[in-house]
């Protein structure tokens, strides 16, 4: 658990609770010291710090949700707080959790300033000849539905009928396999080790996340 103590916020009360759940100036303080207690948890300091704090009541809850992230490498992490008690004397105190569950190493900011850079990239149909590695990155791709039907209609199921790889050359110079298909416009994929089984990230709804076990 991470403390943080962040002083200066008002709140316009309606009833027993309020009616805005943080003030400008409470999320920008927010957005600060975790951005300092994120930097010093990692012993890193990032190139184009950035956080995005969203608040609201569920129920009579208030719940805090801060994206912290590296706005060029795209490092991330999540941290939440929860509090029932009311805030008084325009004095707010906050015990922010890690997601750890939630980070990133590498996230969408590296593919968009290529400090992730495409290598290759191809479509394959259901009549490609997959090799036996790419069959089992595949099978991950599709999860649960690799255990009901063969790859081939998995993959005549997708948008377009068609899978796509892309071999992408990392900052350490090795290079990962990302296999992406299309559902309702949608993009999603998982990204693997090189001609390797070992998933290390995955692609929701075109939200780029891969883990820890890169450098």
């Amino acid at each position: 658990m991470i403390k943080i103590f962040i002083l200066s916020l008002t709140f316009i009360t309606q009833g027993a609770y309020a009616k805005e759940a943080l003030t400008v100036g409470c999320k920008n303080n927010i957005s600060k010291e975790l951005l300092a207690k994120e930097q010093e948890y990692l012993a890193v300091t990032f190139i184009q710090p950035t956080a995005e704090v969203r608040a609201w009541y569920k129920g009579q809850t208030l719940m805090i949700r801060a994206k912290v992230f590296d706005a060029f490498d795209g490092r991330s992490v999540v941290y939440s707080a929860e509090t029932t008690s009311l805030i008084e004397e325009d004095i707010c105190e906050f015990t922010f959790e890690r997601k750890t569950e939630l980070q990133c190493r590498y996230s969408n900011e590296a593919f968009e300033n290529e400090v992730i850079k495409e290598v290759s990239s191809i479509s394959l149909g259901a009549e490609a000849n997959f090799s036996p590695i790419e069959q089992a990155q595949l099978s991950i791709v599709f999860g649960d539905e690799s255990d009901q039907i063969s790859l081939k209609e998995q993959i005549k199921n997708k948008d377009d009928s068609s899978v796509i790889k892309t071999v992408y050359l990392m900052p350490d110079g090795s290079n990962i396999d990302y296999w992406e298909y299309g559902s309702g416009d949608n993009g999603f994929g998982t990204f693997f080790l090189k001609d390797s089984a070992s998933a290390i990230g995955q692609n929701t709804d075109s939200d780029y996340c891969i883990d820890y076990s890169v450098k």
